[in-house]
């Protein structure tokens, strides 16, 4: 009887030492999921952000406006005028585009700034 105990403590040894990696690994993997996720969402909001102050649009100032706005993109914003829509692309520091959107300046009765129309996925 005590023979056959003791087999049951190491059988049930041997499989938790084989299950525990797996078991790890799983647990593991469910975290680094969830930081990449809230990594997109932070990097996503962070982007959102960015453009609406550089549009000139953030709840307590008017941002930078034109003039960080003609740094940024390809379009000449400078000589549009309200309701007129210009087709323009984010750049990064290299030169790259990053997306590209249409500008439209805001009527002075709207507060000013610019609406950017790009697709969903990346507003």
């Amino acid at each position: 009887m005590l023979r056959r105990r003791k087999k049951a403590r190491a059988q049930a040894l041997v499989e938790f030492a084989l299950a525990l990696p797996v078991l790890i690994v799983l647990v593991a993997g469910v975290l680094e999921l969830g930081r990449g996720y809230s990594f997109a969402v932070e990097t996503s909001d962070a982007a959102r952000d960015a453009a609406r102050y550089a549009a000139g649009k953030t709840a307590s100032t008017n941002g930078p406006g034109l003039a960080a706005m003609c740094s940024l993109v390809t379009a000449d914003l400078a000589s549009a005028a309200p309701g007129q829509a210009r087709f323009a692309a984010l750049l990064t520091p290299q030169g790259k585009i990053v997306v590209d959107f249409i500008a439209t300046e805001a009527e002075p009765s709207d507060g000013g700034g610019f609406f950017l129309d790009c697709p969903r996925a990346l507003a």
